[in-house]
């Protein structure tokens, strides 16, 4: 599929791609082509949440805290661990 026919899908169409791939890259984390230091970092933050030492934090409450200008706000996006299963 190519760039100009992803943009003209619905975006009920293009949420539905996005989440597959987002569970495809999910399912095939360890064997993606991420650097191992970057895979070694996700873990070490996943650990300093269990152990209590770090906390992940709501995007919403991220957003109001920061008070982003509404465009920018709705234009970046984060992915946190849990989201990611990581």
């Amino acid at each position: 599929m190519t760039t100009e026919e992803i943009k003209r899908l619905s975006t009920e169409e293009k949420s539905l791609m996005m989440k597959t791939l987002r569970d495809d890259l999910r399912d095939h984390f360890e064997t993606a082509g991420i650097p191992e230091s970057h895979k070694d970092l996700l873990r070490s933050r996943r650990q300093q949440v269990r152990s209590g030492e770090s906390k992940l934090l709501d995007w919403d409450h991220m957003k109001s805290s920061r008070k982003l200008p509404s465009d920018q706000a709705a234009m970046t996006r984060t992915f946190t661990l849990k989201r990611w299963g990581i």
